[in-house]
């Protein structure tokens, strides 16, 4: 047997919740889930024992930075893991850090003192490097029968914590890479070339998949982000979702892990109400994900732009006035299969990276032309770039490459709206009003992501499912952003995240209707209203199929369907309401 008893990651653990005491003696009642400093944690043994079940995969959480610390430092290492800290590859090989940087909460982070004792804080105490369903269905026992909160954590992209918990066991898919490319998947809902993806496969990964057997399936924007978890049990957008759908509406087939322990299989038509929730209700809620099985489709021409000007020297309304005018070319570019985002900061004018298969570059500028034609009457200096490739990867590496890493890094806090389609003429005014101000008076930008979102004609889900209604209507994802600046005090950065909380997404609120509805994958922390905003009218039946397949509420997520059967003690530990 692998013995787990490393002396370090239990110091620090016992650390993290003497610095943190609670108010109270959580022994005096059953309501409450253990922490390492409780009479009643497991022993040594204990994790011995789970660790020779799992084939000695289990894993005693040691903080990424801890080599930025004493007792342990290491000046090379430390100067390695500051330079990588905002890469997600980072992050993704390991079982227990996460990237979003109000849940790293500064407990052991590379940008701290030396000095500064590094905790455990919101990391879990131990992960399972899952090779297997048996392994998953051994943690979910242990967690069970000891009392311990259950994580489940593929990459660690996620902007509400839902892939750490303080005390917590992980159960960290990362590892389950299985792929298969099915010629002709069968089913009553399709008939067809499929792809059965392991759950820890990534979009990077997914993209060369397919490629290599000249397919395309929907991925995300971010490469690095895991196609199989909380992507696409949250919906998933994508750069080809105004011509194929989003990622939930391509599932097939799951292959999960229950509450109860059981290995199954979920479709249409055999347990097709969890088939139902996972497709859309939000991921780590109703079961493990060992693989889904999506739809894929024959690759082909991608055409692709970018569009930019400095705004130097071109007056602010004169801005603002092109940012309505591509509020107003929105519909009929979506409509015609493209996706494309856009963005103003207080520097720059940006359009793109914009998507549109089966396009020349001739026809990209033609789509354009009404745009451009503007910033040509107002004699705007901008840079069009077009491209016309052969395959979805090609132009992926193209606009959102480089692969694997890809663009974008682990240093945002993000709240999101959707735009109705009709608010596009409804609430015009009101959004560049709104995108002015925001822009203008705030340390945030938003950015602007169009898709066409409806289901309709030979575009179609593969069955009924839990995407977020408000989802089908909607032309455009707003998405406020805020630097995340390590170097500033911890202070500073809350002074932020309460500004995009109480300043920059009200303003958004107010110039939309109220149940225009939030992307739950790029939601904001602290939003009262998230039954309403991340799930709308699918909450209920989403807690009632929940209630069924986890009537102990033993998978939870802050902000998922049924969170609040829990709430969060003082010191990090889950209690009963």
């Amino acid at each position: 047997m692998t013995s787990i008893t490393f002396l370090f990651p239990i110091a620090l653990a016992v650390l993290a919740y003497v610095v943190y005491p609670s108010t109270y003696d959580p022994t005096s009642t059953t309501s409450c889930l253990i922490l390492p400093t409780d009479a009643s944690w497991p022993s040594i043994a204990d994790w011995d024992n789970l660790n020779a079940t799992v084939g000695g995969r289990l894993i005693a959480t040691t903080p990424l930075a801890s080599a930025c610390h004493d007792p342990n430092f290491d000046a090379a290492k430390c100067n390695a893991i500051k330079k990588n800290w905002l890469h997600p590859l980072t992050h993704e090989e390991t079982a227990s850090s996460i990237m979003a940087p109000f849940y790293q909460n500064q407990s052991c982070d590379p940008f701290t003192p030396r000095s500064q004792p590094c905790e455990l804080g919101n990391y879990v105490t131990y992960s399972i490097n899952a090779s297997s369903a048996e392994d998953i269905c051994a943690g979910i026992k242990f967690a069970n029968m000891k009392r311990i909160r259950l994580v489940v954590k593929n990459t660690g992209h996620d902007f509400l914590g839902r892939s750490t918990g303080t005390g917590g066991l992980a159960i960290w898919t990362h590892n389950l890479r299985t792929s298969r490319v099915i010629p002709i998947y069968r089913s009553s809902s399709y008939n067809g070339t499929a792809v059965m993806l392991g759950a820890g496969i990534r979009g990077f990964e997914a993209l060369d998949i397919a490629h290599k057997n000249g397919l395309q399936v929907v991925t995300g924007f971010c490469p690095t982000v895991g196609v199989v978890g909380g992507f696409i049990q949250g919906g998933g957008s994508g750069p080809l979702s105004s011509i194929h759908g989003m990622a939930a509406d391509q599932a097939l087939e799951y292959e999960v892990v229950t509450a109860a322990g059981e290995t199954t299989v979920v479709n249409p038509t055999h347990n097709a109400d969890l088939y139902w929730a996972l497709s859309g209700g939000g991921g780590g809620t109703y079961a493990v994900v060992i693989s889904v099985t999506v739809r894929a489709f024959r690759d082909g021409v991608i055409g692709g732009a970018s569009l930019s000007f400095s705004r130097e020297g071109v007056g602010i309304d004169t801005v603002y006035n092109m940012f309505g005018h591509l509020l107003d070319l929105t519909p009929s570019l979506i409509d015609a299969g493209i996706q494309f985002g856009w963005l103003v900061t207080r520097q720059a004018f940006v359009l793109g990276p914009l998507t549109a298969p089966g396009f020349t570059e001739e026809h990209i500028r033609l789509a354009l032309k009404p745009f451009t034609a503007k910033l040509d009457q107002e004699r705007i200096d901008y840079q069009l770039n077009t491209t016309s490739l052969p395959s979805y990867k090609s132009h992926f590496e193209h606009h959102l490459g480089p692969l694997p890493a890809g663009r974008y890094l682990a240093d945002s806090m993000v709240g999101s709206r959707l735009i109705p389609r009709h608010s596009l003429i409804d609430s015009r005014t009101a959004l560049v009003q709104a995108t002015r101000s925001i822009t203008e008076n705030s340390s945030a930008f938003v950015v602007y992501i169009a898709a066409n979102n409806t289901m309709s004609g030979t575009k179609q889900p593969i069955a009924d499912n839990s995407v977020l209604p408000q989802w089908r209507k909607a032309a455009v994802h707003a998405m406020a952003t805020l630097e995340w600046e390590f170097c500033l005090p911890r202070e500073d950065m809350m002074a932020r995240q309460a500004e995009l909380q109480k300043s920059v997404i009200p303003q958004l609120r107010r110039a939309l209707p109220p149940d225009a509805g939030t992307y739950l994958n790029e939601a904001e922390v602290g939003n009262e209203n998230w039954k309403e905003d991340y799930f709308g009218d699918n909450y209920e039946r989403l807690r009632q199929i929940k209630r069924v397949y986890d009537p102990t509420d033993l998978f939870y997520v802050e902000y998922g369907v049924g969170s609040d059967a829990w709430y969060r003690a003082p010191d990090g530990r889950l209690c009963r309401t």
